[in-house]
């Protein structure tokens, strides 16, 4: 995942911050304290928690940072201006030692797929991604299946369970219909099958919804795989969703969803086109087109997919939502 979360917090007011109090005539010295990685996570830490801000510094940055470190006993006989504007500059520009703790989640995360690999449930989802290592998110979907069986530990039955599930989580939701179809050793269909075996009779709108959104979240794991392993659009368009049991319209994680419409969301997501990176920009739509082997005009609309204006735009080619019934 990298920092990618920061970056647009840390273009502006951290930047701002700087500008006002570096410059030519009084720069910023290369020294740092000897305990510098301890405080980059002492502060670091401190940020997630809220006590301090490294991204929009208050006039009383100083101050709070003096707290934190000694309260954490790593304050180091040091010019506190200085080691504020070089913490600020540091986590600004991504220089700073200190992860944000995503080594010990991706440990954590590692250590729940060490346990549960071979399982039928979680054999599924390395088939979908074709990374037996398990990136994000398929590493949220893994944990999902353990906080599954600790429920059903708990005496919970499937429908229990799925009244706790939010119909806008896919990783959650595709790590439910695995476990059912582990647990029954079936594979599921239709909705109706799906409400037998969850005991979940009288909501038939939600089931609809959370198995579309669990065949849909197949789909588009192996619509990513493709582009991943650095396949064309051509590819993408013979990947037929009804092989993952999704009708021409659905409605699972998104309404009025097709076919097109999620090779396009694939495009959009795999290349980052709707949020470019603020230092090096977005891909050049005719590169990824060459790079894909496209038609441009795909490409141009797969960039202005998440945009306010899609309908109207982008996608007048396609019908009008239809309850996806069996």
């Amino acid at each position: 995942m990298g920092f990618d979360f920061f970056k647009e917090a840390t273009d502006n007011l951290a930047k701002a911050f700087l500008d006002n109090h570096v410059s030519a005539d009084k720069p910023l010295s290369m020294d740092l304290p000897e305990n510098i990685e301890e405080i980059d996570r002492v502060v670091g830490e401190a940020h997630m928690e809220g006590k301090i801000s490294l991204f929009d510094p208050c006039k009383d940055f100083n101050k709070e940072l003096e707290a934190v470190l000694r309260s954490k006993g790593v304050l180091p006989d040091w010019d506190l201006e200085d080691l504020a504007l070089k913490l600020i500059e540091r986590f600004t520009h991504r220089t700073h030692s200190w992860d944000f703790g995503l080594r010990k989640k991706q440990s954590e995360r590692l250590a729940v797929y060490e346990k549960l690999k071979d399982r039928p449930c979680v054999k599924r989802i390395v088939e979908l991604t074709g990374i037996d290592h398990i990136p994000y998110p398929a590493q949220l979907t893994i944990g999902r299946i353990q906080w599954i069986d600790s429920m059903r530990a708990e005496g919970k039955d499937y429908a229990d369970i799925m009244s706790e599930l939010p119909l806008d989580d896919p990783s959650g939701l595709l790590a439910f219909l695995n476990h059912v179809e582990e647990t029954h050793k079936t594979t599921v269909t239709t909705v109706k099958q799906f409400q037998k075996l969850t005991n979940n009779a009288d909501d038939e709108e939600d089931a609809s919804i959370a198995l579309y959104a669990a065949f849909e979240e197949r789909y588009r794991l192996t619509l990513n795989r493709i582009l991943r392993e650095g396949g064309n659009y051509a590819q993408l368009d013979t990947t037929d969703p009804k092989d993952f049991h999704l009708p021409k319209v659905w409605y699972g994680n998104s309404r009025n969803m097709t076919k097109a419409k999620a090779i396009r969301r694939t495009i959009t997501d795999y290349f980052k086109l709707n949020e470019p990176d603020p230092e090096i920009g977005r891909c050049a739509l005719r590169d990824v087109a060459n790079q894909i082997e496209a038609p441009y005009a795909e490409v141009l609309k797969a960039s202005h997919y998440y945009s306010d204006f899609e309908d109207e735009t982008n996608l007048k080619d396609e019908p009008e939502a239809k309850e996806t019934k069996e």
